[in-house]
């Protein structure tokens, strides 16, 4: 059984891997509002609410920008350009609070 440390760590370690593989991908990948709301852990309808108040950028069909999104759900300014780094460590801790490290 992994300790709650262990967790955290790998975590890190899984959401650094990700950015890395991210970062050799085309920064204008558009998701759909389904396909935005899995990866945040939300609704589709939170997705559009994001939106409506202005945190996210709405293109075309609806689509939002996954570097956009990943910015907002780190705490980041989503819609400064050109911010497209994100702490790994604290974008897991964000992830594990939101959670609430379901056990």
């Amino acid at each position: 059984m992994m300790t709650e440390s262990e967790i955290v760590q790998l975590v890190v370690r899984t959401v650094e891997s990700e950015f890395q593989r991210r970062e050799a991908t085309p920064e204008r990948e558009y998701l759909t509002q389904k396909a935005a709301s899995r990866l945040a852990d939300c609704s589709p309808s939170t997705i559009r609410a994001w939106c409506d108040a202005g945190h996210l950028t709405r293109h075309h069909n609806g689509r939002v920008l996954r570097a956009e999104l990943v910015a907002f759900l780190a705490g980041g300014a989503a819609k400064q350009p050109g911010n497209n780094v994100v702490d790994a460590k604290a974008f897991a801790a964000k992830v594990l609070a939101r959670r609430g490290a379901q056990r």
